[in-house]
């Protein structure tokens, strides 16, 4: 998968009992919360995949998948109780 190597901003997530960080643009941080893709550690470097090939790399190495969101279902925003409300544009987590 192709992402910036540098860049201003970043998606953060928990691995083990630390908060890590990869580099994404806002296309990919929507669909990483979208869980269409996934976070693997390979190589000591964290990567994004397609969720199809989670449950994949899951079978082989299981400890190399980190991000939990590939796993469960799609986030909807028909049944979305703050689906109306927006978030603004520098909020980050």
């Amino acid at each position: 998968m192709v992402r910036p190597e540098e860049c201003d901003e970043y998606y953060n997530f928990v691995h083990g009992q630390a908060i890590k960080r990869i580099a994404v643009t806002p296309a990919l941080r929507e669909q990483i919360n979208r869980r269409s893709l996934g976070i693997v550690r390979c190589d000591g470097k964290y990567e994004l995949v397609p969720a199809e090939y989670v449950e994949r790399i899951r079978e082989r190495e299981a400890a190399a998948v980190v991000n939990i969101n590939a796993d469960q279902e799609p986030l909807s925003t028909e049944d979305d109780a703050y689906a109306k409300h927006v978030v603004p544009d520098d909020l980050m987590w």
